[in-house]
């Protein structure tokens, strides 16, 4: 499926936080330099067509008239099962929580594989993941009708909770010392639910 405009000017960005990150590898640097270089070329064949051309469809041939038959005995048709109701998914434009979470570890793990070298997770990313995470699936437990009701009161209370999560991860740094790095352990809460945030403005502005 083709990307729009929208989708890979985000992952230019993404991969531009990962190259400002310090603790990332020279290496995983240089994969992700190669990336946006990919991806302007690719927005710049965007901007050169605008539009894809349409195939025009085959004309139908006409059926051959089928001999008449004589009709069978209908079998009898077994009950279906009640289906669940399927869980609304999130558009292109607004994802949710889970998949930016899903988009962001995609990104890590692309970059960690075309290194070709085993990195040890440091704390600071090991916490700012799992809080992250953890913030993400409260977030997506509410339910989207809410949300449209009353956009503003739901936006105000995750901005608050996104600032308490913050609050918590920063004040670490006096338990974790040395290993405590604001960028690395902050990243994912902005990535994941910052994005959410941002995202949810967009839709109901």
């Amino acid at each position: 499926m083709a990307k729009n405009r929208k989708e890979i000017e985000d992952e230019i960005a993404e991969y531009g936080v990962l190259i400002a990150d310090k603790s990332v590898p020279q290496d995983e640097k240089d994969f992700a330099k190669g990336e946006i270089a990919d991806l302007e070329k690719e927005l710049a064949g965007l901007e050169e067509n605008p539009a894809e051309k349409k195939v025009p469809a085959k004309a139908k041939t006409p059926a051959k008239p089928t001999p008449k038959a004589v009709p069978a005995k209908p079998a009898p048709t077994p009950k279906a099962k009640a289906k669940a109701p399927a869980k609304k998914k999130a558009d292109a434009e607004h994802p949710t929580c889970e998949e930016l979470e899903e988009k962001w570890n995609k990104r890590r793990e692309q970059a960690k594989k075309a290194a070709k070298k085993h990195k040890t997770v440091s704390v600071s990313e090991q916490i700012g993941n799992n809080i992250a995470s953890a913030v993400g699936k409260v977030i997506d437990d509410i339910a989207a009708k809410n949300i449209e009701k009353n956009p503003t009161k739901y936006i105000d209370a995750l901005e608050k909770i996104e600032g308490k999560a913050k609050e918590f991860l920063s004040s670490l740094s006096g338990i974790l010392g040395d290993d405590f790095d604001s960028k690395i352990i902050l990243a994912p809460l902005e990535e994941i639910v910052g994005n959410f945030i941002k995202n949810t403005k967009e839709k109901y502005s």
